[in-house]
């Protein structure tokens, strides 16, 4: 166990289709370098799962090279204070979903305020508040949506195509449902 061999080793990773997992009996660390780390794996067993169940595979190794994923470099610079250019060249799929996010929330708020007009509409002698409690509850699922989306890309359960997209393409559709209804009606007044 000095400082570049490891025994009694377990290596998981993860993808939106397929696992990874490799047991070893030791571990050599070649480049501990962030940018490309290799290790160098003996005696163990590799196992590649697929997600789909269609393409499990199981591997006995003596010696096995695994060239690991680069590792984020600036651990205290956090994602929230990089800048867009850093994110948008970034590798990692959280960078990526802070990007969409921040893309996306003018987008969202436009969406809102659409949606807040087209759904305010009350009858007449209805209580102008009536539509007050959906609209906040809308709102919140809104939100708590695109949170929820955020985490789902940064994790790799969704792809980062439609990624946060996802809840105002959703919102867009909802608008233009609203928009067709509130259209028909306006032509049914007007006859």
């Amino acid at each position: 166990q000095d400082n570049n061999r490891l025994t009694d080793a377990l290596i998981y990773t993860s993808t939106a289709n397929r696992t990874r997992i490799f047991r070893a009996r030791s571990v050599d660390v070649v480049d501990p370098s962030p940018e490309k780390p290799t290790v160098m794996l003996h005696n163990g067993t590799a196992y590649l799962i697929d997600h789909q169940g269609r393409d499990d595979n199981e591997q006995i190794y003596r010696n096995l090279q695994l060239h690991l994923n680069p590792l984020d470099q600036s651990p205290n610079v956090k994602r929230k204070a990089k800048s867009v250019t850093e994110l948008a060249r970034s590798v990692f799929p959280a960078d990526h979903a802070e990007l969409q996010w921040r893309q996306s929330r003018g987008l969202t708020a436009l969406l809102m305020a659409l949606l807040a007009i087209s759904l305010s509409r009350v009858k007449p002698r209805q209580g102008r508040f009536s539509t007050l409690l959906p609209l906040t509850l809308l709102f919140i699922a809104i939100f708590y949506g695109g949170d929820v989306c955020r985490t789902l890309v940064a994790n790799g359960a969704i792809p980062l195509i439609p990624g946060l997209w996802l809840v105002p393409g959703l919102m867009l559709m909802g608008l233009l449902m609203l928009v067709a209804r509130d259209f028909s009606l306006l032509q049914k007044f007007s006859r």
